[in-house]
């Protein structure tokens, strides 16, 4: 992206920022709103893309999407997307790859001549972007009950769920690190007399020090004992390195290395009793029962297999066979006793499958936020915006379109301008004209428009709407047959100094509903004022400059002042 702002090649701030490149292709946006250069629907092949080319004949190298695009349009690459469209096991990750399903199912309706201006606009860009959709379930996305995260992707995420490596490290140093201790400890007291170590080895002292030594090393080489330089482990580092010069060499050692020794030894017996009492025996082994308990992730594993037994690409409407507690086959495969509860963490990743509606999502802190609910109003919103079109496979290739479209992120613009719509894209201009107002429900749009708005302000009133989700509202209130000047959240470094007509009836909207109550007399707000603004119709483009706003609000207190 600096690349890119250093050598002028792109133009932040228009929503065309990429030279010949239209406003329907998806560009990869970074944080900002900034284009980086890329095509999230071009870029290296994709593996569908590469198993496909290979088994197809004439696939060139080098120029696989162009030939790819170029089969999707041959009668088998046609017939191919149509049987794709009615059983619809297909997938959308980015618009663009829904063009030529569209271009097959208008070909399935003998309207050739919509297909063929399609394909003119789309065929300049077949050997950078794919028009094609990659296999995918057949589950609907869309409805009244919608999910955070699929079943799918909850039982990948159970499934490769780690240990704790806190206690992973627990259970490696009361399994093998503290006996090793315990066995250093133990050889050094065999080296005693007149309470000093070192004094006499018995006869086989130095190969069980090798052995122990050697058993050390092996052991921290394979990462199952760690001692690393925490002060916490400084004495057993102390003493296996003492333990492995002793064994080597005990004349070499220096008289304080002795004393080192004697006092490392001295403290672990006062602490915890000789090595092989039945005290210190009894110490170890409830130690082992307690880090041998069966962690997490391996009952993780277990629920991501029961998750397995429902639609991959969807939610799960009821998760209490799902976080059931253990039966007898599971829980004995774990040596666990049947009826063992599935942990809470556990349970708390499951429930992100949880569908239901949102206001039940909200209530069980599934949306945590007003940004994280508009990422998932398009599962609702999309069967809405297709609305009209009788045909069910187009309405589920529209709403897949939809959906995807929504997960575009936003660029940077600058003097007003305005994000591409999704009525913009090609292809769903062209089946627009197919849509039949009369099978339009104006009133489901209103009843989810009221529904979305008024969870957002109620469930999250400490926050501004994110723009995210106004775009969702003014999609639905253009459903709806709604005309409300719903304005985006302001930033104030590509201000232009402008606002556009839709915030001045939003300043009127308001000054209708405050005049004269409390909020509005809290804060001196001239409601009266701005309602008495004009309509400013002398500024094209309908966009009202901030300096003429404020002249004409001057103007229109001065007029107030003199009646009075």
């Amino acid at each position: 992206m600096l690349a890119h702002a250093l050598g002028g090649s792109v133009t932040y701030g228009s929503a065309t920022p990429l030279p010949g490149i239209p406003d329907w292709v998806t560009l990869d946006v970074a944080t900002g709103g900034f284009a980086t250069g890329a095509l999230l629907a071009g870029g290296p092949l994709t593996p569908y893309e590469r198993e496909l080319a290979a088994s197809l004949p004439g696939v060139a190298a080098g120029s696989e999407r162009r030939d790819l695009n170029a089969y999707f349009l041959s009668e088998a690459g046609v017939a191919h997307l149509q049987d794709r469209l009615a059983r619809g096991d297909y997938r959308i990750d980015v618009p663009e790859e829904a063009a030529l399903a569209v271009v097959a199912w208008l070909l399935g309706q003998r309207l050739a001549d919509a297909a063929r201006e399609l394909v003119a606009v789309l065929a300049p860009f077949f050997d950078r972007l794919r028009f094609y959709p990659a296999p995918g379930s057949g589950d609907d996305d869309a409805g009244a009950d919608i999910h955070v995260s699929t079943a799918g992707d909850v039982a990948a995420r159970l499934s490769s769920l780690p240990a704790q490596p806190r206690i992973a490290a627990q259970r490696a140093a009361v399994q093998t690190l503290l006996p090793c201790y315990d066995r250093a400890v133990a050889l050094f007291l065999e080296t005693f007399e007149d309470d000093w170590p070192c004094r006499r080895y018995p006869q086989d002292w130095a190969h069980r020090a090798l052995v122990l030594t050697s058993e050390i090393a092996v052991a921290q080489a394979s990462g199952q004992v760690s001692i690393g330089t925490s002060r916490k482990h400084r004495h057993k580092r102390e003493l296996f390195d003492l333990l492995a010069r002793c064994a080597l060499a005990p004349a070499d050692l220096t008289g304080r290395q002795v004393g080192r020794i004697r006092r490392i030894v001295r403290d672990f017996v006062a602490a915890h009793g000789q090595p092989e009492s039945v005290a210190h025996q009894a110490l170890r082994e409830r130690q082992c029962r307690d880090v041998s308990a069966v962690g997490f992730h391996e009952i993780a594993r277990l629920v991501a297999v029961r998750l397995q037994d429902h639609p991959q690409a969807a939610g799960v409407a009821d998760l209490a066979p799902v976080l059931a507690p253990l039966n007898a086959a599971e829980a004995g495969s774990l040596g666990l006793s049947p009826g063992t509860d599935v942990p809470a963490p556990v349970a708390r990743r499951a429930r992100r499958c949880q569908s239901g509606t949102l206001s039940e999502l909200v209530e069980q802190g599934l949306i945590p936020s007003g940004d994280f609910l508009a990422t998932l109003t398009p599962q609702i919103t999309s069967t809405l915006q297709s609305g009209g079109f009788a045909n069910p496979a187009l309405r589920s290739l529209h709403g897949a379109s939809y959906r995807a479209f929504r997960q575009r992120r936003s660029l940077l613009l600058l003097n007003l301008e305005r994000q591409a719509s999704f009525d913009g894209l090609p292809w769903i201009a062209a089946i627009e004209a197919l849509r039949r107002p009369a099978q339009q429900d104006p009133d489901s749009a209103r009843a989810a428009f009221t529904e979305i708005a008024e969870l957002a302000l109620v469930s999250f009133p400490y926050a501004p709407l994110p723009n995210k989700l106004l775009q969702e509202l003014h999609a639905l209130a253009e459903r709806a047959q709604w005309e409300l000047p719903l304005v985006d959240e302001l930033a104030a470094d590509i201000f232009m100094g402008r606002f556009g007509r839709k915030f001045l009836d939003a300043a009127r909207c308001a000054a209708t509903l405050l005049d004269g109550n409390l909020y509005a007399n809290y804060f001196a707000i001239d409601a009266r004022d701005v309602l008495a603004l004009p309509i400013p119709q002398e500024i094209p483009n309908q966009v009202c400059t901030g300096r003429r706003l404020w002249s004409a609000l001057r103007d229109a207190r001065r007029g107030a002042a003199g009646s009075r």
